[in-house]
């Protein structure tokens, strides 16, 4: 406690720019998001998800059905409206599953390593989300960078 009060304000103020993830950063992070998930899956206003592109992996169309419902629940948020029917942040296994076209075994275990990963967190039985908005962009980075290796 000392510690910090010996920091002085200007010290403290730079602490705290570090840790909080202001307003604008976000939006700035969403927009990126938003930016690269568009060639990958799109949203319609009922909710459902519609994958763009049959390259991907299993395990990558996994991702962006739950990050899609994801963003789509945080834009209803962020502008105060539901634009999005039908979406939370976030996604049960069985409608995985469905989107997919693969088993909920299948997609349980996709799942579970992007959860060990830290891309994917389960909120509740059977319920997945994106970890964070950072770690989408990771993910979206990544399947970039393997997308470009392989074309």
């Amino acid at each position: 406690m000392a510690e910090v009060r010996n920091l002085g304000e200007n010290n403290l103020d730079d602490l705290i720019d570090r840790f909080v993830v202001r307003h604008d950063r976000e939006m700035e992070i969403l927009r990126k998001v938003l930016e690269r998930i568009s060639q990958y899956a799109r949203i319609y206003s009922d909710g459902e998800v519609e994958l763009l592109s049959s390259d991907m992996t299993v395990k990558d169309r996994i991702f962006m059905v739950v990050l899609a419902r994801y963003l789509a629940a945080r834009i209803n948020k962020l502008k105060g409206e539901e634009i999005v029917k039908n979406v939370s942040q976030d996604t049960e296994l069985s409608e995985i599953a469905r989107i997919t076209g693969k088993t909920p075994k299948q997609v349980s275990a996709r799942l579970s390593e992007m959860e060990r990963e830290g891309f994917i967190r389960k909120t509740r039985k059977g319920r997945y989300t994106v970890a964070s908005l950072s770690k989408a962009l990771e993910y979206l980075n990544k399947l970039e960078k393997e997308v470009a290796k392989s074309g």
